[in-house]
């Protein structure tokens, strides 16, 4: 869990200096149906709990794309945890529908998130990606969740929007290019010796339980 946990918080602050445009991205081959059914179980028990059903539509002819996986999934993460918070006020089905397509017209793929909750009011879906606007009570949102999502997928060379009626839900769409995967060079080999640890302290100061 320590591991786990160190390594998120360190996804995050990247997150947060990407959103700064100080950072440069990791690119690497990924692979988006497999990224979004990893995604998915991460998130498996929090669905459970609140009685969301989660359905898969994956194209099986969407090639591998290159990208940062961490920041990809930082957007899908977001956009399921947003799409798993709206359903809890929905009186009906709680449904979030997740689809990738290949065009191979245009090299690029889409990835769509689809909830049936309340939806966004129109007024609203014209700042929910502006940054530190957010519609959750305090101590619940920040603000900076969708405009990070969009800064990454922008970032990325493709698009993020939301389309959403009040009562029907809302879906947010994702377009990736497909990117060129440049050939990896020949790894040289590794050397260990010489290498020696420092002892050090580290104060760790967090608010979540585990």
């Amino acid at each position: 869990e320590i591991v786990q946990a160190a390594a998120r918080c360190e996804r995050l602050v990247r997150q947060f200096l990407t959103l700064a445009r100080q950072h440069p991205s990791e690119r690497t081959v990924v692979a988006l149906n497999t990224l979004v059914s990893g995604t998915i179980e991460l998130l498996a028990y929090p669905f459970r709990v609140d009685n969301v059903a989660v359905h898969l539509h994956l194209d099986q002819q969407v090639p591998p794309l290159w990208g940062d996986p961490h920041q990809l999934q930082q957007v899908l993460l977001n956009l399921l945890t947003n799409a798993q918070q709206a359903l809890r006020a929905a009186p009906g089905a709680r449904e979030v529908t997740l689809t990738t397509q290949y065009d191979p017209a245009q090299h690029q793929i889409t990835l769509v998130v689809a909830d049936t909750g309340l939806g966004i009011p129109p007024a609203l879906q014209v700042r929910i990606f502006e940054p530190f606007f957010t519609t959750k009570p305090p101590g619940v949102g920040t603000g900076l969740g969708l405009p990070l999502c969009r800064g990454i997928v922008e970032a990325h060379g493709g698009t993020l929007d939301v389309t959403s009626a009040p009562g029907c839900g809302a879906t947010f769409r994702i377009v990736l290019p497909v990117g060129v995967v440049p050939v990896p060079p020949p790894t040289p080999p590794q050397n260990d010796e010489g290498r020696t640890a420092h002892g050090g302290t580290i104060l760790v100061v967090d608010d979540e339980q585990s």
